[in-house]
């Protein structure tokens, strides 16, 4: 689905059929991204980027099972820093988003569906680099978030949020996962598979863009699920310098904070490995 800002009136497009362009009036963003349908499909939350900052939008629109069409222009619901990753509450009420300040780190905020009532989330320990929240499907007063590469869950009634409660929460939604050893080998068949590539072809020297990021994303996924230094990593990779890897898992962690696309890769294939 591909969105201009060109002034158009929105009509509506048959959506059986090849991918259908919807007309945005007067939308300044330069770049759209991180969107999410309100639970009622009658907006469209989306991250836009307006004078080289993203803020939080929302578009509303008709949509069916064959139709969808603007019905009027989006407004932008934050101002201040840049703000980014929104998502619904199930009701649809409230908005979880990641806000940051200029200069600043990134914090973890609430508002109302229409942009009013913006508050922190009260979380301690605060999070150093939040990421992605959402809210649990399981309570409106919890909310899902990843910090590096972990994940925890915040409590957000008044009543304390003890260590055995966030253990059988989480464990409902990700089920039984038993620990088991991970090997280098293991790591590259698994990404070779998910990527469609060799291992020869991981560890060699072509530079083809959907090769190197699928590389990069197996050295980011090395450091994050075995003990290996960065000269070990290099090695295996066909002897690299291990500033090549240093640099790949700083690029990864950097991208998965901003494209979506790279987080889900990332996630899909930590999954695979313990689920294996």
């Amino acid at each position: 689905m591909t969105w201009t800002s060109r002034r158009t009136r929105a009509r509506k497009r048959d959506l059986s059929g090849l991918p259908i362009q919807i007309p945005v009036p007067l939308d300044a963003a330069q770049y759209k991204y991180d969107l999410t349908f309100s639970p009622d499909g009658g907006t469209i939350l989306y991250t836009g980027r307006l004078s080289s900052r993203k803020q939080v939008l929302a578009l509303p629109v008709a949509a069916t099972a064959s139709s969808i069409a603007a019905t009027g222009a989006p407004r932008q619901l934050t101002t201040i820093g840049e703000n980014f990753h929104a998502r619904y509450s199930k009701d649809g009420g409230t908005i979880v988003f990641i806000s940051q300040p200029l200069g600043g780190s990134p914090t973890l905020y609430l508002m109302n569906a229409d942009g009013s009532n913006r508050r922190p989330v009260a979380v301690n320990p605060l999070p150093a680099l939040p990421s992605f929240p959402q809210f649990s499907p399981y309570g409106e007063s919890k909310i899902m978030y990843l910090d590096g590469s972990a994940l925890w869950l915040a409590n957000l009634d008044k009543e304390p949020l003890t260590l055995d409660k966030a253990e059988r929460h989480l464990h409902d939604i990700l089920g039984d996962r038993q620990p088991r050893p991970i090997t280098p080998q293991v790591i590259l068949e698994a990404t070779a598979e998910m990527f469609d590539f060799t291992i020869e072809e991981l560890k060699g020297k072509s530079r083809r863009r959907p090769l190197v990021t699928a590389r990069q994303i197996a050295m980011y996924v090395f450091r994050e699920l075995t003990d290996l230094s960065y000269p070990s990593i290099a090695k295996l990779f066909g002897g690299r310098d291990h500033t090549t890897v240093i640099h790949a898992v700083d690029k990864i962690q950097r991208l998965m904070k901003e494209r979506k696309q790279i987080y889900d890769q990332v996630t899909d294939l930590v999954q695979r490995l313990k689920k294996a």
